[in-house]
């Protein structure tokens, strides 16, 4: 279940952000942007981080909760390129963390 879910579009795709739970959204924070620094970071950490935060991601879908994507595949075959991933991360980290607003 997502947490106060907000529908976006990113390069013409639906998707829809939530809040992090207290617990994982400190994990998240904590680990995420520190884990992506050159030469500092750890990309198996950062790997680890992306995939816990797009499990708080969901896309549209037939019933009434979006499907989120807890997946690689499921990440992989609804979001695209890299690119737009990364951009799902950055409107993750946006909403939920008021200091990178």
């Amino acid at each position: 279940m997502l947490l106060d879910p907000k529908e976006i579009e990113i390069d013409g795709k639906t998707f829809v952000i939530s809040k992090f739970p207290a617990v994982a959204g400190r994990e998240i924070v904590a680990n995420y942007s520190l884990s992506a620094l050159p030469k500092v970071g750890d990309y198996e950490v950062n790997a680890q981080m992306m995939h816990k935060l797009m499990s708080y991601v969901g896309v549209p879908n037939a019933s009434e909760q979006p499907l989120q994507l807890c997946t690689t595949a499921l990440i992989d075959n609804h979001v695209g390129g890299w690119e737009t991933l990364a951009k799902v991360e950055m409107a993750m980290m946006e909403y939920n963390c008021s200091f990178f607003q």
